[in-house]
């Protein structure tokens, strides 16, 4: 039963792919592709390539990306090996959260983050109708079980 909720679900998935691409977060298309739902105990659980976490939350001023990861961003976007350093020191020190790089007035009014929480507000029915089958199967097996006892 688990494994058939999660496979119900991954429709989110697709879902968080359509949010990553509208705040225009796909460079390499590899966290979008790496981006799985999973069931841990009790909960269900969004996984991916570790940098997720920063697309999602942005990244606060004050500590340095890792230069090989500003190396392969710039590589992917075609810009000269020069901007590696510079971009890597403003990202240090402004963050990224709210803070657009992009030049053009769509850029600077565009979400940038939060690309979780905003599909999960927006696809809360469907997910609440998609777990209550889950957990009506419980509760029925469960019952089953007790009256099979006696």
């Amino acid at each position: 039963m688990r494994n058939y909720t999660a496979m119900k679900l991954e429709w989110i998935i697709d879902e968080l792919r359509a949010e990553l691409q509208k705040q225009q977060h796909i460079a390499s298309g590899a966290m979008a592709a790496s981006l799985r739902i999973e069931k841990d105990e009790n909960d269900y659980i969004v996984t991916g390539l570790n940098y997720s976490y920063w697309v999602n939350f942005g990244r606060a001023a004050g500590k340095r990306p890792p230069i090989a990861a500003i190396v392969n961003w710039v590589n992917i976007k075609g810009l000269p090996k020069e901007a590696v350093w510079p971009i890597t020191i403003s990202i240090g020190n402004k963050g990224t959260p709210g803070q657009p790089y992009v030049v053009w007035e769509e850029g600077n009014k565009l979400k940038r983050t939060e690309f979780i929480e905003d599909t999960l507000t927006r696809c809360k029915d469907r997910i609440t109708e998609d777990l209550a089958d889950e957990w009506q199967a419980i509760i029925f097996e469960k019952f089953k079980n007790k009256i099979l006892e006696k």
